[in-house]
């Protein structure tokens, strides 16, 4: 059997009755003799199967599926089938056009029992780019995509919102009769910039882990720190350029350290705010340098440093009473500093140590007490050390056989 479907606005709905088997559809079609047509096939559930535009060749149907064809081109497209296939008529286009303008954004709702998807000829290689963001039934955001070229699958009754963040224009193809879509004012993500030294803070205001994204058009660079809903410190960095999630009703403190840092994120996942102070305590110390570092938090942590083996301090480790609890001379490891405690620190050598730590866990201040005394005894000479704690505390010496630093000592 022979039929022509030979208008363009002419539309015809085949079916496979095959319960065993893909079938083959046979048709003329060729792009020499501009035969063309637009056609979306469904499994034998209603699923979204594939879908093509001015296509020539001999589409697959589904078994127990369907496929639905409107022929695009000037001249006749004839289809053969055989005893496997019914058809009917329709009289809709499979495809209508959409042109979503620079600055606009469309909501586009599944009407179908099964998946559906929009169709666009935007690739890799076209170098344009969309937001997209796809919510279930009940309105909860369950897959994002950030400056991409494909379109997901749009599951029954779930919405996608699709935003023109940077071009003047660009094309979809929308399946008529199972997709209804209509121009909205929100768009799919916000697009926040911070210009250099100005800080952020992003509320997760979910029950769940979330991405906070960067843009990755823009050169971000930038310091964070993230704290639990419990304002527990949960992870920080220095001068990063990724994406990072945020704990559960938790949030991150942002400060850019370039001329601008942009951050991508849903208005039902986080609420943004300006905020006054800096994601890091920072100091640098230069040699002879002082510095205290009280703990805040309700967490015991170390500080972060860049020391290394040209890099090095001294310091003085008290606990939340003001008593030694540790010390270090010369050193590259930063001690863990108790809740309450602080710790001193004095650089040693002459190449600065850059500190960093959470800004609300910290409170930091210059110190006019150098983190250890330094008292060099020369032959022949006696001092005594009084220990003024009630717990034993140790004096720390470079002296060796190697460099003959030797003493006599009585305690």
């Amino acid at each position: 059997l022979n039929f022509f479907v030979s208008k363009i606005l002419t539309q015809i709905q085949i079916f496979n009755t095959s319960t065993t088997a893909t079938k083959t559809l046979i048709n003329n079609s060729s792009d020499a003799n501009k035969r063309y047509f637009d056609f979306v096939s469904f499994d034998k559930k209603g699923d979204f199967s594939i879908g093509k535009l001015d296509f020539t060749g001999r589409p697959f149907v589904p078994m127990g599926g369907s496929i639905i064809i409107t022929v695009t081109s000037p001249n006749d497209v004839t289809f053969t089938i055989n005893d496997d296939f019914t058809y009917d008529s329709r009289d809709e286009r499979v495809y209508e056009k959409l042109t979503i303008e620079n600055g606009e954004n469309y909501i586009f709702h599944n009407i179908n029992t099964g998946n559906v998807k929009l169709l666009t000829d935007i690739t890799s290689s076209s170098k344009v780019y969309f937001d997209y963001a796809l919510y279930d039934k009940n309105d909860s955001l369950i897959k994002k995509g950030i400056n991409k070229y494909s379109l997901p699958d749009i599951p029954s009754e779930n919405k996608l919102v699709i935003s023109n963040v940077f071009y003047d224009a660009l094309d979809f193809s929308v399946l008529n009769g199972f997709i209804s879509y209509q121009k909205i004012e929100e768009s799919a993500f916000e697009r926040l910039t911070i210009s250099k030294e100005e800080s952020y803070i992003f509320y997760n205001k979910t029950e769940t882990n979330q991405l906070l994204d960067i843009d990755d058009t823009k050169d971000s660079l930038f310091d964070y720190a993230i704290y639990k809903e419990d304002d527990t410190p949960y992870k920080l960095g220095m001068e990063k350029n990724t994406s990072y999630s945020v704990p559960a009703g938790g949030y991150i403190v942002i400060t850019s350290i370039s001329d601008e840092s942009s951050f991508v994120y849903n208005n039902s996942i986080f609420k943004s705010e300006i905020y006054d102070s800096e994601a890091l305590l920072k100091k640098e110390l230069f040699q002879e340098e002082s510095y205290m570092f009280i703990n805040i938090s309700n967490k015991a942590m170390a500080l972060e440093d860049n020391a290394s083996t040209k890099k090095k301090f001294n310091y003085v480790l008290y606990n939340a009473d003001g008593t030694v609890k540790s010390q270090g001379n010369n050193t590259t490891l930063s001690p863990t500093v108790p809740v309450g405690g602080y710790v001193i620190i004095t650089v040693t050598t002459t190449v600065p140590v850059l500190f960093y730590t959470y800004n609300l866990a910290f409170y930091g201040e210059d110190s006019n007490q150098a983190a250890l005394e330094t008292l060099t005894i020369e032959e022949g000479e006696t001092y005594i050390f009084k220990n003024l704690y009630d717990s034993s505390q140790k004096i720390i010496t470079d002296a060796s056989s190697i460099n003959e630093g030797l003493f006599d000592y009585a305690i």
